[in-house]
């Protein structure tokens, strides 16, 4: 018999949106800085949470487990990158869309994960498949965590944010591959009139569950 807190996961996972965010200009954040103080440790909450995932083997890489790595990046940080975006990045479309993404979010958290390197290792392969879909796991904990706390997420594939360039401009691990640019939306930052909302493409094309299921009796 189901009980009320699966209800309430259940609830949690199917009313998660992708919702990419966009800054009209650069309004200033409309939140006081004690209540985006109070968002950014919902955010660390939701990390903290998002590290339960399972993971299967021992990274064992700076004397952690993890296949995974975090790196915040707070409102105030999202908007420096995105003054200087274009500085930085000369190679890429005036239209990108990172800066106003990074002028409308609350944070900014980059997903990376940890490949194996030793070549002699036979398993190598499964082991890195291993660790990418343990960090898998861990983005959408976070995920759900963040919509939990009633805090939208957008997941991006990052472009730039996962160059070399930027990993060393932010002291990042160079080994890490960025697998998740997680926008984060804090309610009431900018107005609603700053800010012109997308909506992810593929909710409504999802199917029953028992058009990609097997069920072996």
């Amino acid at each position: 018999m189901a009980k009320p807190t699966t209800n309430f996961v259940d609830e949690v996972i199917k009313r998660r949106r992708t919702e990419k965010v966009l800054a009209i200009g650069n309004s200033p954040p409309q939140l006081k800085e004690a209540e985006i103080k109070q968002f950014d440790e919902l955010v660390f909450q939701a990390v903290d949470v998002a590290g339960w995932a399972p993971f299967h083997y021992d990274r064992k890489k700076d004397g952690l487990a993890e296949p995974w790595r975090f790196t915040i990046f707070k409102a105030h940080r999202c908007r420096e990158i995105a003054k200087h975006f274009f500085d930085w990045f000369t190679d890429i479309k005036p239209n990108n869309k990172l800066p106003k993404m990074l002028n409308a979010c609350g944070a900014l958290v980059l997903i990376t994960w940890l490949p194996e390197t030793e070549i002699d290792n036979p398993k190598i392969g499964q082991v890195n498949e291993e660790h990418l879909a343990a960090a898998a796991a861990a983005t959408q904990n976070l995920l759900l965590a963040l919509e939990s706390r009633e805090l939208g997420t957008y997941w991006s594939s990052g472009g730039q944010l996962g160059s070399p360039e930027f990993f060393q401009r932010f002291d990042m691990n160079p080994a890490g591959r960025l697998i998740a640019a997680i926008f984060v939306r804090y309610p009431g930052l900018l107005d609603h009139n700053d800010i012109n909302v997308i909506s992810g493409k593929n909710r409504e094309k999802r199917s029953q569950w028992q058009n990609w299921t097997q069920v072996i009796d």
